[in-house]
């Protein structure tokens, strides 16, 4: 099928009469864990809480992953989003090294996940490649290549020759990782879902949450007319936050 300008891709493999659907919240009531975003954080989360033994309730404003999730990209990164020098100047390399390696084990961990759990999420294992398109960008990507080799941490320099032969671009080299995935996000998100209601998880959808309230005794929350208590609020909404606009070598996963 092929893509259409302003529609999610991973909707469009879903027909409407498959999509799971959850009620709407129409009786308050009192819950150790409050999850409030139904995307795939929110949906990993409520998961990760249910598997635990932890109540936990769910709330999602609209559908289920129909928000951001459904517009994602669809790829599960085993490297964080700062660059590894970065990280080492700021925390030192033992908490550089750490955060790298908690990140990988992370991303394999689920995937091991969706596999066990039979999550039709379409997951499959990819390398990722940060792309020096100038000498430049090659000097700064190559001192980041020995600093992860000073650390132990894996990664590969790939020449132009390899680069072009691996993504198909043009470039002067490239930094290539291992532990990625590319998936289907919204069948992730729903499956996760799924999993965490089966475990015992509250999900709501057409619940939006307006207000969060905390106090003493825990927090209150209102959806509409109604007012929930709940020992704790976690935020299952991914937010993006703008750090610059330096230029940065180009990122791609094969």
């Amino acid at each position: 099928m092929p893509p259409r300008y302003g529609q999610s891709p991973w909707l469009d493999h879903v027909p409407k009469a498959r999509r799971p659907t959850y009620p709407k919240l129409i009786t308050p009531f009192e819950i150790p864990v409050a999850i409030v975003g139904g995307g795939l954080t929110g949906c990993a989360t409520a998961y990760a809480l249910a598997a635990a033994g932890i109540r936990t309730a769910l709330f999602e404003a609209d559908r289920i992953a129909a928000g951001a999730t459904a517009q994602a990209a669809g790829l599960l990164l085993a490297t964080p989003s700062v660059d590894y020098l970065t990280l080492e100047k700021a925390h030192g390399r033992r908490v550089a090294r750490a955060l790298w390696q908690d990140t990988r084990r992370a991303a394999l961990d689920a995937q091991a996940l969706l596999r066990r759990l039979k999550i039709r999420s379409n997951v499959h294992p990819a390398d990722a490649i940060v792309v020096a398109r100038n000498d430049a960008e090659a000097k700064g990507l190559r001192k980041e290549h020995a600093a992860l080799r000073d650390a132990g941490i894996e990664g590969a320099w790939l020449s132009a020759k390899a680069l072009s032969q691996a993504t198909g671009l043009e470039g002067v080299g490239g930094l290539k990782t291992t532990g990625h995935a590319s998936l289907d996000p919204y069948r992730t998100a729903l499956g996760l879902a799924r999993a965490a209601a089966v475990r015992g998880a509250a999900v709501f959808e057409r619940t939006p949450i307006t207000a969060v309230h905390h106090g003493r005794s825990g927090v209150e929350l209102t959806a509409g007319k109604l007012r929930l208590k709940a020992g704790t609020v976690l935020d299952g909404q991914h937010r993006v936050r703008r750090v610059g606009h330096r230029r940065r070598p180009l990122r791609t996963i094969s």
